[in-house]
């Protein structure tokens, strides 16, 4: 719905008033609605743990800190060949620089992100932020997009002149229809 936003399914907020000038550690671990909601999300079979430790330093000013998260995740995919499930680990580390804004007035252009930076800024308007969410938007970000079996190999289709199948019949008929237009 418009001007709506759906609620995160693995949201652990932090404000930035609980945030010192003192480094903040927090450790936590989705429950298993939170795993089920997730595996959901990203299309898995599903999501066994996913464990978090995160770590926000104050660099200054009370508006920027750097965050470091490191996730353990394990997640059953299906393969891309058989549709078996196969289970895996995926274990990483983030560190990134979160800044405090004020939310831009209405109608001010869109800020320019330089693409060629590998560290831009985590910008968050308000003074609030979701470690859950930002852990979830990073395990999407380290999921094997093709996760494929050992040894499983796709066969049934071959570009060999005694392919079979769909694709090869309409390879047939192209050839035939274009040696028919030729003059």
């Amino acid at each position: 719905m418009e001007g709506e936003t759906a609620a995160a399914e693995f949201s652990r907020i932090v404000r930035r008033d609980d945030l010192a000038e003192t480094p903040v550690s927090r450790e936590f671990a989705a429950t298993d609605s939170e795993c089920a909601a997730l595996a959901r999300r990203f299309g898995l079979v599903r999501i066994e743990r996913f464990a978090v430790a995160a770590d926000l330093v104050p660099l200054g000013g009370g508006r920027r800190f750097r965050l470091r998260v490191t996730f353990q995740v394990d997640v059953v995919q299906s393969c891309v060949v058989t549709l078996d499930p196969i289970s895996a680990r995926v274990e990483d580390t983030i560190t990134q620089e979160v800044v405090f804004a004020e939310a831009p007035a209405a109608g001010t252009p869109d800020r320019e992100v330089d693409v060629e930076l590998d560290d831009e800024p985590e910008i968050v308007y308000g003074d609030a932020f979701d470690l859950g969410e930002f852990a979830a938007q990073q395990l999407s970000l380290a999921l094997e997009p093709y996760p494929r079996k050992p040894g499983a190999a796709f066969s049934g289709y071959s570009d060999a002149a005694g392919a079979t199948g769909p694709f090869a019949a309409l390879g047939k008929l192209k050839e035939s229809l274009s040696k028919k237009g030729s003059p």
